[in-house]
């Protein structure tokens, strides 16, 4: 990490030292602000980021290796163990504050603000670490909801966990979503008084006060964060003593008559018995399994952050642009995230999945259910409330319908082609089910797809004045552009079953 960090550091600040030397006055003194408002907002913005990692990479702990690992059995106390799982996961992602370093250093130099600089920095890794504190305190969170699941074994408590984690983490990243805490920022840059009931943003009003040349107030700041930070920690430790790890399951045979099956050995769609019993495994683990459960709030949340700007300042978002590239973002990631996920979850059970007589194509459409159906339902919710709130017109929002559909095909193709010949069958306190070099190329992939599909449909809304009033070109034609993009996802659809299909006959031949 220390190696990728001073990669991360060196190359964006030998690059930018070049090219800001090459700007003019006009545009120096143009970036002047912008610069001063990213800094001001970097602390924020850490910490965010160190949560959504967290949700994503961090609480991948199943029930049974946080009630039996080996850590529980050490002379290890909660404090000592918050301490080094939080500074573990803070140099993890300490990439995040190494980029925005080498990023910030050369402007701030070349722009009169490197004052701000050193400060910032201090406060971002600060920050991340808040973050990474606030992770711990989820953990222990989850940990206490699971305890109360398994006390009460039924398929309400069952719900009733997915949808309290789900309300957990949609509250936790809504609170630090950049663009409304953004929003918040700018009410405090017009108030600063405003900061004393907004504790998660005094490292950013520490800069803002550094910024009016007020030490007083950086120093009050400065030293609330800090307390901030170890007030969380107090926090996390005593959650980690009362909440160690879940209650380990405890399992009771109960005499009982003959057993007679009640469901379906089909859910319809025209699926063999086979891979509509892979299908509900795949629905039953994310409902069920604790571990799995942040794959499901991870939609919510997007889709949430997505509609919190439009609250937060609906001025900002005119046009009919905003609901189009958000709409593409859904069916980017969601798809990817599921699909890359389902064979590394199996775990050591993968050998029961490749011991049954299965066919490629029957694996494929079993495993991908789920990532169809929760796809398809978030990308209809973002299309449906950015409909309301800024209206790209029925002609745009079925065609942007149709593309999305075809780009959840693509993406969880490229999703499990890539799960499937690098899933990570690791077992411990995170488990990410792929590996890192899997995630990065089915990231790019099917950024690269995403693309593809959605520029031809992209470049007539952006032309025919979807951003900001009238396109200073002439504006291209819906049909054509939309034709374009069929043609293309049709051509990519095929590329990507042809990738899944070999990937997954990889796998099953167990070579």
């Amino acid at each position: 990490m220390l190696f990728i960090d001073i990669v991360l550091f060196a190359a964006p600040a030998i690059l930018l030292q070049y090219v800001v030397g090459a700007l003019s006055p006009s545009i120096i003194a143009a970036l002047v602000p912008l610069v001063l408002q990213a800094m001001i907002s970097l602390p924020v913005l850490m910490t965010s980021a160190m949560i959504v990692s967290g949700l994503m990479f961090e609480l991948g702990q199943g029930s049974a290796i946080s009630s039996s690992e080996a850590v529980n059995w050490l002379p290890v106390s909660p404090r000592e163990y918050v301490a080094a799982s939080a500074l573990s996961t803070s140099s993890l992602y300490s990439a995040f504050p190494a980029l925005a370093a080498g990023i910030t250093l050369p402007l701030t130099a070349k722009l009169g603000l490197f004052y701000l600089w050193p400060v910032a920095m201090v406060l971002s890794t600060l920050s991340l670490l808040l973050g990474a504190l606030i992770v711990e305190v989820l953990k222990a969170i989850m940990n206490r909801v699971s305890s109360t699941v398994y006390k009460r074994s039924s398929r309400f408590a069952m719900a009733t966990r997915l949808v309290a984690l789900i309300l957990l983490f949609s509250l936790v990243q809504i609170a630090f979503q950049p663009y409304f805490l953004y929003w918040v920022l700018g009410i405090i840059v017009s108030g600063i008084e405003v900061a004393q009931i907004i504790p998660l943003v005094w490292p950013s009003v520490a800069l803002i006060s550094l910024s009016r040349y007020d030490l007083f107030q950086v120093t009050l700041y400065s030293t609330l964060s800090f307390l901030l930070v170890f007030a969380v920690y107090e926090t996390a430790s005593q959650l980690r003593r009362r909440y160690w790890s879940p209650v380990p399951i405890s399992i009771s045979i109960d005499d009982s008559g003959e057993y007679i099956p009640q469901a379906s050995t089909s859910i319809g769609f025209g699926l063999s018995p086979l891979t509509s019993a892979l299908a509900m495994k795949e629905f039953r683990a994310l409902l069920r399994r604790k571990d799995l459960s942040r794959f499901i709030a991870i939609p919510v949340v997007v889709v949430i952050s997505f509609l919190v700007p439009m609250v937060a300042a609906p001025g900002d978002m005119s046009g009919r642009a905003p609901g189009f590239f958000l709409a593409a973002f859904i069916p980017f990631i969601v798809p990817l995230m599921f699909s890359t996920i389902t064979i590394g979850q199996e775990g050591n059970s993968v050998m029961n999945l490749l011991s049954l007589p299965i066919k490629p194509s029957d694996l494929i459409k079993g495993k991908l259910a789920p990532a169809w159906l929760i796809s398809g339902l978030a990308t209809l919710g973002v299309i449906a409330g950015m409909e309301i709130m800024a209206p790209m017109g029925l002609s745009d929002a079925l065609a942007t319908m149709v593309v999305s559909a075809m780009t959840i095909i693509i993406n969880s193709f490229i999703g499990l082609g890539v799960g499937a010949r690098w899933p990570d069958y690791t077992v411990g306190s995170r488990s990410r089910y792929v590996t890192m070099k899997g995630f990065i190329i089915g990231f790019i992939l099917s950024g690269f797809s995403t693309l593809v599909v959605f520029a031809p449909l992209g470049l007539h809304i952006v032309t025919s004045g979807g951003v900001r009033g009238q396109a200073p070109v002439t504006g291209l034609d819906l049909l054509p552009m939309l034709a374009t993009s069929i043609f293309l996802g049709v051509v990519l659809i095929i590329l990507s079953y042809i990738f899944c299909k070999r990937g997954v006959e990889r796998l099953l031949s167990n070579t």
